[in-house]
């Protein structure tokens, strides 16, 4: 227990040097000494928060609710994970779950104000995009119609039909890539709380090929020992 308490010590030292990848390896030393101290977890959250390690902090800010479920530093660790991932709406809940454990804590109040705010500056971008595009896309059909008509020797475009037709659809395009863009923000959102590559602070085990083989050998090795049966008694 002491030892762990020396790792977290050290881990803090390391986090106010601003040197947060040498913190986790102390955080993650203490933890396999002492599994069940929550603050451990909590403060290596907090370090990979600024690696953005985002995966590997939310996992670290759900085993601290576990391991200590009323202690309100746990949902703020989830939230700001969240927050940072941009899911604000999840962000919140986390930060209020918090606060109901905590009334007066005014750090996580200004979480919640925050991510409240940074909510409705999303809500109204969201709304906003798809007029933008609809706008940017008529406003390239209606040049290409006028090039066409004050600057094409032969303009191809005259008729009105013709040119409600290509407005919509540029208004249609415009349209279609604010939807992509959209659709493209959601999976690199979703792929920040994606498991990263082994970092080597999990514990996991190659697969063996040695016994493999060996498998492999044993399957084999009846039919062999018919064959060299059948051999001696064709010599004999």
């Amino acid at each position: 227990m002491e030892k762990a308490e020396e790792e977290k010590e050290l881990g803090n030292e390391c986090m106010k040097s601003h040197n947060p990848t040498e913190a986790i390896l102390h955080y993650t030393t203490g933890i396999k000494l002492d599994k069940k101290e929550h603050r451990l977890y909590s403060n290596r959250c907090f370090a990979f928060l600024q690696i953005q390690q985002f995966y590997l902090a939310l996992q670290d800010a759900e085993t601290v609710i576990k391991l200590n479920p009323d202690w309100p530093k746990g949902y703020y660790r989830k939230g700001e994970v969240q927050f940072c991932t941009e899911n604000y709406e999840e962000a919140i809940r986390s930060y209020e779950t918090g606060l109901a454990l905590d009334n007066a804590n005014e750090g996580i109040q200004q979480a919640i104000n925050k991510s409240k705010q940074k909510l409705e500056e999303y809500i109204k971008a969201k709304r906003r995009l798809p007029w933008m595009g609809l706008a940017f896309g008529v406003l390239v059909g209606i040049t290409l119609i006028l090039a066409d008509h004050f600057v094409a020797e032969n303009p191809m475009l005259e008729s009105m039909v013709l040119r409600c037709l290509v407005v919509s659809v540029f208004a249609s395009l415009g349209l279609l890539a604010t939807w992509l863009y959209s659709y493209m923000l959601q999976l690199q959102r979703s792929s920040l709380l994606d498991p990263p590559a082994d970092l080597g602070f999990g514990s996991t085990e190659p697969k063996c090929n040695g016994t493999t083989e060996k498998t492999k050998n044993s399957k084999k090795s009846p039919s062999a020992e018919r064959r060299r049966s059948q051999r001696k008694c064709t010599k004999t």
